[in-house]
């Protein structure tokens, strides 16, 4: 009978079955699993919302340039800010 430790969560249990199965390998396995499942969750959201887009504003095209180039910097400025933020909290 396998036996583990009692976790705080999910995450931990499961990096532990994982570990226990597939030896080290494993976390570097969720790791790309998770990775995986984010990024085709985040293309999805942003053709999605292209296309909601262009149906509401049909005249706007992302062609021009100019509306993708602010909403890029726009979520790389919150990005940066998080990550200040994040990481002040951790020192």
């Amino acid at each position: 009978i396998i036996t583990f430790n009692l976790s705080e969560n999910g995450t931990i249990a499961l990096m532990q079955i994982t570990t226990y199965y597939l030896g080290d390998l494993g976390g570097a396995f969720l790791a790309v699993m998770g990775i995986l499942a984010v990024l085709t969750t985040a293309i999805g959201l942003t053709a999605s919302f292209a296309q909601d887009f262009h149906r509401i504003f049909p005249k706007l095209s992302y062609k021009n340039g100019y509306l993708s180039q602010y909403f890029c910097h726009l979520s790389r400025q919150i990005l940066v800010w998080i990550q200040l933020l994040v990481g002040h909290y951790q020192c």
